[in-house]
């Protein structure tokens, strides 16, 4: 998280086990994301969707003096917040942006908002009925995501993997009481960590973070996920029959490792030139704990087809001289680098990181891998995956 003219990231440590990530610098704007450690990956396996309508929820339980449920998103649009959120495996994300003048207000109106459990019926029934419109509307997103659950399953089938969204049955399973207690046992100060960029001396801000979470449940010390038990480095899944068939090849990468993690992120760019469908990360780059996946996909008229012209493409790839390797070295270089400038992504960015990692200036060290990865470990990578084939 490194704002031009900002001053060196602060890591605050703050009562009940909440930390505190803080770029200073002096622009009109500020922004601020919280970053709770429990997404998807902590729904019940008949409650599938609970994270994701809790998040839902969050933004409507605001109460009045009159009882009545008040809209907490109403706020954040009153102080001049541009505000979203989202929910991963390991994470449950908010994020917002807002005139510099205003971060007190937002900090303090986001640590209300999260700290009161939902509780108004006819709300969680409203957000019910938001997340089947979204379920409808997914179209080929699903399908994609759906061989992103089937890959993770084969390369850790301990954890529970599955569709964050959910489906229209296992919402409907999911309780008022469902509700509130996996807003009970996840969102406490221990499994949060807030990330912020204002013009406020750090101290200041972390006084304010730190009471505005006050209310929320926490411990002495963080929370830590354990990582997935190791997995096969290389899988293959083939779907299909001759009416079109899928074949996608995953590699499990470890977010310590960031020259091989750079080495995916060149890799797939290079793929993507070569009509492969491939990313690195289900919901982006260092986006869960372990395992993260770079995932490729091809299709073709039938199973051998597909993977064919997978294998063939990869082939192609890791033959490409050492000038054309560091082309595209630097425009994933310039891809990255162009993505954090907008401030929300900067805050989530380092949120995840702290919260993942331990570290919240891990995409600013990924950047500087992604410049200077040797072309023999890009060409070994894509090589890693031609031999699995």
């Amino acid at each position: 998280m490194s704002p031009a003219g900002a001053s060196a990231i602060a890591r605050v440590a703050l009562s009940g086990g909440l930390r505190l990530v803080h770029a200073r610098h002096g622009r009109a704007h500020a922004a601020i994301a919280v970053c709770v450690g429990s997404g998807s990956r902590a729904d019940a396996p008949d409650r599938e969707g609970t994270a994701h309508l809790v998040e839902h929820c969050t933004y409507l339980t605001e109460e009045g003096g009159d009882g009545e449920a008040r809209s907490h998103s109403g706020t954040l649009s009153s102080l001049g917040a541009m505000y979203g959120a989202a929910t991963l495996p390991d994470t449950t994300e908010f994020h917002c942006a807002m005139p510099a003048e205003q971060v007190r207000a937002v900090i303090l109106d986001e640590g209300a908002r999260l700290a009161t459990a939902p509780d108004h019926e006819a709300s969680i029934d409203r957000e019910r009925s938001v997340i089947r419109h979204e379920l409808a509307g997914r179209g080929m997103g699903k399908v994609v995501d759906d061989l992103w659950v089937r890959h993770l399953r084969r390369h850790d089938p301990v954890s529970h993997w599955h569709d964050g969204y959910g489906s229209a049955e296992s919402i409907e399973r999911v309780s008022r009481d469902d509700v509130r207690s996996f807003h009970r046992a996840h969102y406490r100060r221990d499994n949060i960590v807030v990330a912020v960029e204002s013009d406020a001396p750090t101290d200041d801000v972390a006084e304010w973070v730190d009471h505005a979470f006050s209310s929320l449940p926490g411990s002495a010390e963080p929370s830590i996920g354990a990582s997935s038990p190791e997995g096969t480095a290389v899988v293959l899944d083939v779907s299909g029959d001759g009416a079109g068939a899928i074949a996608s090849a995953s590699v499990r990468l470890d977010g310590t490792n960031l020259a091989r993690y750079a080495a995916a992120i060149v890799s797939t760019v290079a793929l993507q030139d070569r009509g492969i469908v491939s990313s690195v990360g289900r919901h982006g780059i260092i986006s869960t704990r372990d395992p993260d996946l770079a995932l490729l996909i091809a299709t073709g008229r039938d199973p051998v087809a597909a993977r064919d012209r997978l294998a063939a493409r990869v082939e192609d790839a890791a033959d490409q001289g050492e000038s054309q390797w560091k082309a595209l070295q630097t425009r994933a270089w310039i891809t990255h680098r162009l993505a954090a400038d907008n401030p929300q992504t900067r805050v989530r960015s380092a949120a995840r990181a702290e919260l993942l990692r331990g570290d919240g200036t891990a995409h600013d060290a990924l950047l500087e891998a992604l410049r200077t990865v040797p072309v023999a470990e890009l060409r070994a990578f894509v090589r890693e995956i031609g031999e699995a084939l």
